[in-house]
């Protein structure tokens, strides 16, 4: 459900006689791209611990453009105010939920009011909730933001631009900020604020509350939202124009945000009892004049009120028990899931350390938490619920360490389970074989585009053989016109011509010595198993005459016990600190990789997850964390940096998997006299595109790491090792390493 949408007003008012005043306006601010903050610590979004990856999937020529992150997509990110990552949503550059890293901003002007200085007027019109432009400056803390205060005082400056960002954060765009500072006060505003997640930042944007019309003013209501003056008087111009700027009270509805009016579910009682506020009536309040019947939520309602709780949890603190109370009563099912998958649990995280100090709303988080139906604990993790829980459990309030002990018993009997990761759509012929459409937009060019100059040999060179015949005439097309040909043409066209190309018999010769070395190279091939076959039976033989052997250590000295045998971080419980940290790693591995699996055969894709599992498993065996024997669990900055190596790594596998494939393909073509080797045409990587692993195979690739000991070692063909070198992580041995044992993993992109 998204935001009420609202009409335009009859006579919207237009400005349009207003001169501009952008060149003036700029002199009066230091102009920023983006926000500057106070120290690095602040500014942050605390609760990414869920990560930023959505669930769509957009394929160019078979997706509608909406289902790219897009409005009215069913994308998480964009439900819960949060924006996908370049480089890490799975709509790629086709993602429409990057508006503030783009700076996609509305076609706006500054312009000079009469009676309230510079304004906002847009240039064109503007559709509803189209992000306008984000509100940029200072981001300072509430200590700082008192004695800027006080400073600007005395500077003379009447006119501040203070903004919350969320608790004892604030932006301050007085001398520095952006344009999106000189949208003015209104009383029945067509814009509102909203908070939006970035990255691992928090932002604040100005978006329309409705379609706004071309030369209409930009306006967002000031009660809530900005920080400055007391109150002042108002001069909108709006019929219902309360007569002053501030001094409401956060429940006081003449002022409210319709976020929180619709997110309560009181839009229809406000509207029949006439309770917003003018000039001459004042607006009721919350729980002293008003006090409304809340309803539990229904599941269309869910980012509504998802959206409304992230908005209070920072600036609007009065609301928020209102906003969790109907969460309190709420029991329906389909609604508690929507809840969950918005990221239910990190949010309760966020609420419960910022309004710790809180008991009333602490217990109203606990109570709201003990209804959702969990099937297992894997969102409790991903989320680090447990850990504030935790803390409720051992205050001195003995009704939240009540409550908050019956969650983590709840919590306890669950198990994690391993989530195999989504399928790829497929699209079936009509014998049900599966195909892929490629559309034009992502077919090859016919000259292979190299992004770096150093990977130009892996690009195989062709040449093409001089003509020394002139190429035949081209045929006369049939019409009546042929009988007017001249005599010397209808001769020669009443001759056989002879093709430039090779005769049937050297044709027949080519084919031969292809049919000859492939033969030849199918035999090598075979030789070559079969003593692989006959080394590893020999291996095994030995291996069942001796089971009490231990595999030697490549690490000498202190590393090996006193009787020689294996080095004792191997033993005991190191065994199974192993599997449990070669399980945290082949889940990120497997997991970022399957969006590749359409690029490489099946073969292909389980060895290189399985090496690559065990080379970052390897590295980070080193790590404190490792040593102290604290793995249950990986840090988001661990998977980030997990992922970010895992796709430079098959970015190096696929461009060598397609020059392998243009060289091999090519090849085969000029033994057979193809004519479209040389040409430049492109068929992709041979069987890849219909390799695709099943679920199930994904699953036993999985399985296969969890067992797979050996490969722990770093036993593979040594490919794995020369990328892993050029994507910039030493894959030596420990020993060969400078840093120290405890350090942890650093994955650094390539040059």
């Amino acid at each position: 459900m998204r935001r009420k949408t609202h009409a335009v007003p009859v006579n919207p008012i237009l400005i349009s006689d207003l001169p501009r005043a952008d060149e003036e306006a700029l002199t009066t601010f230091v102009r920023i791209p983006g926000n500057t903050y106070q120290n690095s610590s602040i500014g942050k979004w605390k609760a990414q611990d869920e990560g930023t990856s959505c669930d769509c999937h957009y394929e160019p020529g078979r997706s509608e453009g909406y289902k790219a992150c897009g409005e009215g997509s069913d994308c998480i990110n964009r439900l819960t105010l949060v924006e996908c990552i370049e480089g890490d949503c799975p709509s790629r550059s086709y993602c429409q939920n990057q508006r503030f890293q783009r700076r996609q901003y509305a076609d706006i002007g500054v312009v000079q009011t009469e009676k309230k200085g510079f304004g906002l007027r847009a240039l064109s019109d503007i559709p509803s909730d189209a992000f306008i432009y984000e509100y940029v400056g200072e981001v300072v803390q509430e200590r700082e933001l008192i004695r800027r205060m006080q400073k600007y005082a005395q500077e003379g400056i009447r006119h501040f631009y203070f903004m919350m960002l969320q608790k004892d954060e604030f932006i301050d765009a007085t001398k520095k900020g952006d344009i999106g500072r000189f949208a003015n006060h209104s009383c029945n505003p067509n814009c509102y604020v909203s908070k939006w997640f970035v990255g691992k930042r928090i932002r604040m944007g100005i978006f329309a509350k409705r379609k706004i019309l071309k030369d209409e003013e930009l306006t967002f209501n000031y009660n809530v939202d900005r920080y400055g003056h007391d109150a002042q008087e108002c001069y909108c111009g709006e019929a219902n124009c309360v007569g002053y700027i501030g001094g409401k009270t956060q429940t006081d509805i003449g002022g409210m945000d319709d976020l929180y009016i619709d997110a309560l579910g009181i839009t229809d009682d406000i509207e029949r009892l006439s309770l917003k506020g003018s000039r001459k009536k004042k607006g009721r309040k919350l729980d002293e004049d008003f006090v409304p019947e809340l309803k539990p939520i229904q599941e269309e309602e869910v980012p509504l009120i998802c959206q409304a709780i992230r908005a209070a949890s920072g600036s609007n603190k009065k609301m928020l028990p209102h906003l969790l109370t109907r969460l309190t009563i709420s029991l329906d099912l389909d609604a508690l899931r929507g809840i969950m998958r918005l990221r239910g649990f990190s949010l309760m995280n966020t609420l419960l350390e910022d309004h710790e100090d809180d008991p009333h709303i602490v217990k109203l988080i606990l109570e709201a938490m003990y209804p959702w139906p969990l099937l297992n604990r894997n969102k409790v993790e991903d989320s680090h619920i447990e850990e504030p829980v935790k803390k409720c459990a051992k205050t001195n309030n003995e009704e939240i360490r009540t409550l908050a002990q019956r969650l983590l018993d709840l919590w306890a009997g669950l198990e994690t389970a391993y989530r195999i990761p989504r399928r790829a759509m497929k699209i079936e012929d009509l014998e049900g074989q599966p195909i892929r459409v490629i559309p034009a937009a992502e077919r090859p060019t016919k000259r292979p585009h190299i992004e770096d100059e150093d990977d130009a040999d892996l690009v195989p060179a062709f040449k093409l053989n001089t003509v020394s015949k002139p190429l035949s005439a081209p045929l006369a097309s049939p019409s009546s016109k042929a009988t007017s040909a001249t005599p010397a043409l209808a001769q020669s066209q009443a001759q056989p011509q002879r093709s430039t190309g090779p005769t049937k018999e050297e044709l027949n010769a080519i084919i031969l010595r292809a049919t000859e070395a492939a033969a030849a190279r199918n035999a090598a091939v075979a030789a070559e198993a079969a003593a692989a076959d006959a080394a590893i039976a020999a291996a095994a033989a030995v291996a069942s005459t001796a089971p009490s052997a231990k595999p030697r250590s490549k690490h000498r000295g202190k590393d090996k016990d006193k009787n020689g045998g294996t080095p004792k971080k191997e033993k005991g419980k190191s065994v199974d600190l192993n599997k449990k940290l070669l399980k945290l790693v082949g889940e990120v591995v497997v997991k970022y990789m399957s969006r590749y699996r359409n690029d490489m055969n099946h073969d292909t894709f389980k060895k290189h997850a399985k090496e690559l599992t065990h080379l970052i498993t390897e590295k980070e065996k080193k790590s404190s964390s490792y040593q102290a024997g604290k793995i249950d669990s990986l840090s988001d900055e661990k998977r980030q940096k997990m992922k970010k190596f895992v796709h430079d790594y098959v970015k190096k596998v696929l461009k060598r998997l397609k020059a392998k494939s243009s060289s091999t393909e090519r090849s085969s073509l000029l033994a057979n006299g193809k004519g479209d080797a040389l040409n430049g045409t492109s068929h992709g990587h041979g069987e890849a595109l219909s390799s695709t692993p099943t679920g199930n195979e994904v699953d036993d690739m999985v399985l296969d790491i969890l067992d797979d000991e050996d490969t722990a070692n770093g036993h593979g063909d040594g490919d794995e090792e020369e990328i892993a070198d050029e994507v910039g992580d030493d894959v030596d041995e420990p020993q060969n390493r400078s840093e120290s044992p405890g350090s942890s993993m650093v994955m650094s992109p390539p040059p």
